[in-house]
C-alpha cells in the first residue's frame, strides 16, 4: 500500500532539508515530493518500519516522522471536509496530522482566542486528522500546529489544505 510522510518542523528554525532531493535520495520507494514543507508521497509498497528506517538514516536532523495510509488520506481529500463549513472569506484551511489518533476528544469546535474575532477555529477531528480554519492577520499568530497539539496532547504537524489536493491528484495518477 502507498502511503504520505509528514516531516515535522522542515525547512525552519536552521533545519536545513531539500525536499526535491531527499525526495530522489528514496527513490527505492518511487517518491514524488509535495511542496517545500517535507511532504512526500511514497507510491512503492513499502512496509512502514522499512521507509521509518530509510527516512531515519537520510535526514541530517532529528524530527517526528508522521506516515499515514494514502488511502486514509484519499478518503480524507475525497469527503471535501471543508465544503460545508460556514467560514470568512479570508479563512484558510488547515490540516493537523497528529502522530496518533487521540485517546481524548475535546469539544469541537473552538476558538482561538475564545472570541467573536477569532483567529483560529478548529473544527473536527477525524482520527488523526484535524481540520481548522485559520484568519489570523500576523504571520505566525494562531497557526493551528501548537494549538491542536497542546489541545490534544499529541505532536502533530500541519499543513494547508491546498497541499492536500495535491497529495490528492498524485494518488489519483498512481
Amino acid at each position: 500500500m502507498s502511503s504520505v510522510v509528514f516531516l515535522r518542523a522542515v525547512n525552519v528554525g536552521g533545519r536545513k532539508l531539500s525536499p526535491r532531493d531527499f525526495a530522489h535520495e528514496l527513490g527505492e520507494f518511487d517518491v514524488v515530493n509535495v511542496g517545500t514543507a517535507g511532504t512526500f508521497v511514497v507510491q512503492a509498497n513499502a512496509p512502514e518500519a522499512s521507509l521509518r528506517r530509510a527516512i531515519g538514516r537520510r535526514l541530517p536532523f532529528e524530527t517526528e516522522v508522521v506516515i499515514a495510509p494514502a488511502a486514509e488520506v484519499q478518503r480524507l481529500v475525497r469527503s471535501q471536509p471543508f465544503d460545508s463549513v460556514p467560514a470568512p472569506k479570508e479563512a484558510k484551511p488547515f490540516v493537523t496530522i497528529l502522530m496518533r489518533d487521540p485517546d481524548r476528544q475535546p469539544e469541537l469546535p473552538f476558538h482561538a482566542p475564545q472570541e467573536a474575532g477569532w483567529q483560529l477555529q478548529v473544527i473536527e477531528a477525524r482520527g488523526r486528522f484535524v481540520l481548522s480554519l485559520r484568519r489570523a492577520e500576523e504571520p505566525g499568530a494562531f497557526y493551528p500546529n501548537s494549538i491542536v497539539e497542546r489541545t490534544f496532547g499529541i505532536p502533530g504537524t500541519t499543513r494547508g489544505w491546498a497541499t492536500f489536493l495535491q497529495i490528492g491528484t498524485i494518488l489519483n495518477g498512481s
